[in-house]
């Protein structure tokens, strides 16, 4: 998979809740070169407001799931 920013993903919180998710960086390699990409994204946190409309949440170096055995705080493809 090619990932750039911008693209959509699913980010895993740490309580494996799914959240549509903007990628805001691309680190290649993280986990090797073979391995998927690392990423930093944002997203919306559904049930949490602010002034701005839903309360958005900042995640970094993330590895995709397939490199987290916990399948927590993570992201995978948007499906």
């Amino acid at each position: 998979m090619t990932l750039k920013r911008g693209d959509v993903v699913t980010y895993i919180d740490d309580t494996r809740k799914e959240h549509n998710a903007l990628v805001e960086a691309v680190f290649s390699g993280m986990q090797g070169p073979a391995s998927p990409p690392g990423i930093n994204c944002i997203y919306i946190i559904a049930d949490q407001d602010d002034v701005y409309g839903g309360q958005k949440g900042h995640a970094t170096s993330i590895v995709h799931i397939s490199n987290n055995p916990a399948k927590a705080n993570c992201w995978k493809e948007k499906q």
